[in-house]
């Protein structure tokens, strides 16, 4: 360590303060040029803020985030954060800013170029790769964030705890589609919120099948009419498909195809025909199969690609 190593030291050192004093002024060069632009406006909109923005000699050591126009709810959402209830609901309780100003109104939209904050933290991203997940629920779990009993824990709860999912590295889940408390089988969990909506909409007639034990006498001329459509007490049902696996006095096993989810629909439709379900499983959901996978476990799929061109 020489003089002259000494000598460089410092004018390093000078170097670094003349830069971060250069960057201060900027910052208060900025500051002082968009309070006066927002004082002549008395209201002002998510796009009118991101104009003086744009508009204005601005540095940031935080990257634009946002790349496409959209509701600020839906882009909180995908950012893997909140469901879209949720990211509604943070809006509402003013803890989301977009370029530094409040938003208030879950419906404004944010433009590209724009730097979105919850809680005073820029939001990444939102995730490019949707992740999928088949995961085989037992009857002992209630798909629900928050469960209404304490002997009575969310699938959400078993995954996190389970030690064979910690090389996974989960991303905030979603269910797609539910089952109830009682029934078991393949649940479908999901990062993408779009890839969701997009599985669980009735229009895109992703199907469902299951397989029910019931108890009872089956008619089959009752079962016929489910493949028209039925009203019961005063809810409408789509077309349902049932076949008969194996038919016993007591116990048979009956195989249900559908292309809705409304709820306890099964349950409900065979108690309809004169059955009633002792036992009710999902073998498959759209192109997903539930297959040897062990009651409990979690298994990371690739999403196939006639899916994922239609999220985004």
């Amino acid at each position: 360590f020489g003089p002259g190593n000494r000598e460089s030291s410092s004018n390093l050192e000078k170097s670094y303060f003349f830069v971060a004093a250069e960057v201060a002024v900027l910052g208060m060069m900025w500051v002082r040029s968009l309070s006066d632009r927002l004082s002549s406006v008395s209201t002002i909109s998510v796009s009118s803020a991101c104009y003086f923005i744009s508009s204005t000699r601005f540095t940031s050591t935080c990257a634009p985030s946002v790349v496409k126009s959209e509701r600020v709810a839906k882009y909180v959402a995908r950012c893997g954060f909140a469901s879209r209830r949720e990211a509604e609901k943070f809006i509402e309780e003013g803890r989301v800013h977009v370029n530094g100003l409040l938003i208030s109104r879950c419906g404004d939209r944010i433009e590209p170029g724009s730097i979105v904050t919850l809680d005073g933290s820029a939001l990444i991203q939102p995730l490019r790769r949707a992740r999928i997940f088949l995961y085989h629920k037992p009857c002992s779990e209630i798909v629900s964030t928050v469960s209404p009993r304490k002997d009575l824990p969310t699938v959400f709860e078993t995954i996190a705890k389970s030690r064979d999912n910690k090389h996974l590295h989960l991303p905030r889940l979603i269910a797609v589609g539910r089952l109830d408390v009682a029934s078991e089988g393949l649940l479908i969990l999901s990062s993408s919120p779009s890839l969701a909506s997009l599985l669980e909409h009735p229009k895109n007639k992703f199907s469902r099948i299951y397989l029910a034990r019931v108890f009872g006498e089956i008619d089959h001329e009752k079962l016929a009419e489910l493949a028209k459509g039925v009203t019961i007490d005063g809810v409408s049902y789509g077309r349902i498909y049932v076949t008969v696996r194996r038919e016993r006095r007591r116990n048979s096993w009956l195989e249900i195809r559908l292309d809705e989810g409304k709820n306890r629909e099964v349950r409900k439709v065979l108690q309809w025909a004169g059955m009633a379900v002792n036992r009710l499983i999902r073998t498959r959901f759209g192109p997903f199969r539930l297959d040897n996978l062990p009651v409990g476990s979690l298994r990371e799929i690739p999403l196939p690609k006639d899916l994922s061109r239609k999220i985004t």
